[in-house]
This record gives C-alpha cells, structure tokens and sequence, in this order.
C-alpha cells in the first residue's frame, strides 16, 4: 500500500478561472505538451472539468475549486493508483514536469488524466450493476489493509454524533430560509413539504440506528456512483474520481450504488439491479462479514435521511449544473420514502442473495 504522497505546495487556488485558453497554457506550462479542442464539459460538482486533445490523444482535466486541499486530493490520486494494482481499471494520472500530481499554475490547480470513452449515468440492467458490484468487491479488497486503517476517521466520528435532535435542527434551519424568501416557485413548496417530512421523520433515526449490528470500517473509493463508473458495452471500464483515504463503513458504499437514487426513483426493477449487485459483490469478496451486506441498505437509509444534499446547494452557492442536483435532491427522496416501506423485504433479499453466493 502507498505511504502518503509528498505535500503539494502550501498554496490555495484564489479563484476558479473558466478561460479554456487559459486552462491550455497551464497545462502546457506545468505539463510540457501541448494541448488544443479545450472544451467544459456539463459534469461534475466538486471540481471544473474539461476535455482536452493532446500529443498522444485526449486527456480529462479536473480543476479544483479554491477551497481544494491539495493535500488530500493528491492522497486520493495515490489511492486511485493502488486500486489499479488490485485490478481496478483507472485512467492514468500524468505528472507535471515537477513530477507531481497536481499542478499549481498561477490561479490554477489541475490535474490532468487520460480520457476513456464511454457512457456513464447508467445502471438500470442486471449486467451492469453484477459489473458494478465486482469491481466494488476489488476495491474494497485491495484497500482493506490500507495504512490510513490506524488513524482516526472523520466519518465514523461524525456518523456516531449525527441523532435525530442535530438533524432536526440543520432541517429548521433551512425550512426557515426557505420561508423567508419573498416569493416561492415550485422547487421552494416541494422542498418545504419534503423538509416537513422528514422532521416527522427523524424520531426513527435512532431505531435505525440501534438496529445495526458492529459494521466494518476500512478505507472505502468514497464516491463510487453512477457516475463515476464508465460503461462501454454493458462493461465497465473505468472506475473514477477516488476521494482521499479515510475509512467508513463499507455498508455505506454498497448500499450506495445498490440502492443508487437515480434507479430506485426511476426504475421499477430498482430491487431486482440492487440485489444483483450484492449478490456479484459477495461472490467475488467473501471475505466481509455477511452484515455489511445484509445491512448496507439501513447504513444507506440512514445517511439520507439526515442528508440535504442538493437542497443545500440550491438554497446556497448554487453550481453551474444545479438543475442535476435539484433533479438528485428529490430522487434522493424518493430513495428514503422507498426504503422506509421496504427495508425489510430488501434486507431480506440481500440476505438471501449473500447466503446464495457463500
């Protein structure tokens, strides 16, 4: 496993510069190579992203925004760069001319990757989503041993300080900010009655809670999602956007993508794709105990109901690409009414599906 990579320059990135031109002269500054077609692409809400053609064919470029620590996001490339050792298809990262893996240019900091061609944003198949639950059992395999396993976790600390009374109080306060705004479009009432909602809901967080037997915690890829897996073909042929190492709950991550927002709202076979792919994850890694599969749904459910993520964004710095994630907001919603009327029918057939594969 790698030790943690050298410390980029103690600089932050003052601004998020969207001149393509000026993207193509850092690269080619801090690269060596020349790079020209430069072009945004409508992806992405941590970073800026764009494609570009270089000497050797195209790259992706990833430009972090000014609150980035450079620190950690050159710690998940190295990450990214160990999964390849465990048979996880990543596209390579190039190094700068300093040999780094993120450049610092100016107002800039970017790194910039090898572009595979495919789609993403897409599991609503049975082969897809087996594809996706074997290379997330690779993942979880190869960084299971991760140093970073004796240090203390971030998530897990603020996982256990999250009750029902903390997200009673986050929901308030946006429910107030909401009120307060002079006039309400559509987005505004359909929130408002979510939020309503799941203030009647937070009373059953710690029954969730306390239903949950002892869970492993190791380093996890931290983003796996739709979509950040490319298909070509029904095949998955890379994995992107690792985030920094720090351990949590592998339930989380597979009843994630199981049970992803995007399926379960807009799919009817939602159960049937969430089932195939614990059953092809505990196929191919036996080796987790067969409650981190059994109740990743619950870890799941749990997260969303005390998450605002969209609706957060919406009502404060809204992105470039908020309409993707206002769209999110309400299937990630529609995932919580969901799984709150069938968590025993899907903890069921999760069960079934790991005793199959055992």
């Amino acid at each position: 496993m790698p030790s943690r990579p050298p410390q980029p320059p103690d600089v932050a990135c003052p601004v998020e510069p969207h001149d393509t031109s000026a993207v193509a002269a850092a690269i080619t500054l801090a690269y060596g190579i020349t790079v020209r077609s430069v072009r945004r692409l409508a992806a992405g809400h941590g970073t800026t992203n764009y494609t570009a053609l270089g000497p050797s064919g195209p790259l992706f470029v990833k430009q972090y925004p000014a609150t980035a620590d450079l620190a950690q996001e050159e710690a998940a490339i190295a990450l990214a760069e160990d999964a390849v050792t465990g048979g996880v298809p990543v596209p390579g990262v190039l190094r700068t001319l300093g040999g780094r893996t993120v450049a610092v240019v100016g107002q800039r900091c970017l790194s910039v990757w090898e572009y595979l061609p495919g789609r993403t944003g897409d599991m609503s198949c049975a082969v897809r989503s087996r594809a996706a639950g074997n290379m997330l059992s690779r993942i979880h395999a190869r960084f299971a041993e991760h140093p970073v396993l004796g240090t203390s976790s971030r998530l897990i600390r603020t996982w256990a300080g999250t009750g029902p009374d903390a997200v009673r109080e986050r929901i308030t306060r946006l429910l107030d900010m909401i009120a307060a705004r002079p006039e309400h479009d559509d987005f505004d009432r359909r929130t408002m009655a979510i939020l309503r909602e799941r203030l009647a809901l937070a009373h059953r967080l710690p029954a969730l809670v306390h239903g949950l037997p002892p869970l492993t915690s190791q380093v996890i890829h931290g983003d796996y999602s739709v979509p950040n897996l490319v298909f070509r073909d029904d095949r998955l042929v890379a994995v992107l956007d690792f985030r920094p190492p720090n351990p949590f709950y592998s339930s989380y991550e597979i009843g994630r993508i199981a049970l992803s927002p995007a399926n379960v709202a807009r799919h009817s076979n939602w159960s049937a794709i969430a089932t195939e792919l614990v059953s092809a994850y505990a196929g191919a890694h036996p080796a987790p105990r067969a409650d981190d599969i059994v109740y990743s749904a619950r870890v799941w459910l749990i997260h969303l109901l005390g998450s605002l993520y969209g609706a957060r964004q919406h009502y404060g710095r809204a992105g470039p690409l908020q309409d993707q994630l206002d769209t999110f907001w309400f299937q990630r919603h529609r995932t919580v009414e969901v799984l709150l009327g069938h968590l025993d029918d899907i903890e069921d057939a999760f069960r079934t599906a790991v005793g199959r594969a055992g």
